[in-house]
């Protein structure tokens, strides 16, 4: 049954550790179930994906894939597209927020004042 799940798989990267998470899954799922959703996964758009995609079978199977709504895997995603793009946004968001900030006349001292500020409230209301 593995082999059919293997040539499934549109990434054939750590056979070993896909071997031994099929098998612990097969003890609680139906095999088949698994190596079906294997199949449709490698015609989604995730797995052309160049961030989801990057799966191994062996976290696809621990992470149990195979459970998950099959029709959100056709869906589009307008976000970025790699681990640098993301990194890039996320860049980009905190200069934008930096920016505001400054603007505004508020610092970073400000802002972390504000934080311990919050967080001690937090706390003595957790107390009381």
């Amino acid at each position: 049954m593995f082999d059919q799940f293997w040539n499934a798989c549109k990434r054939k990267v750590g056979k070993a550790a896909a071997r031994k998470a099929f098998d612990r899954q097969c003890k609680t799922h139906d095999a088949e179930t698994i190596i079906e959703a294997m199949e449709v996964w490698s015609t989604s758009n995730h797995a052309s994906h160049p961030v989801l995609g990057r799966l191994h079978p062996s976290t696809w199977l621990n992470q149990e894939r195979f459970l998950d709504d099959q029709s959100i895997w056709f869906e589009t995603d307008d976000g970025p597209t790699t681990f640098a793009a993301q990194k890039r946004k996320n860049t980009d968001d905190a200069f934008s927020i930096a920016r505001r900030m400054h603007e505004q006349g508020i610092s970073a001292d400000d802002v972390y004042r504000e934080q311990i500020k919050q967080e001690r409230q937090a706390n003595e209301r957790r107390l009381d």
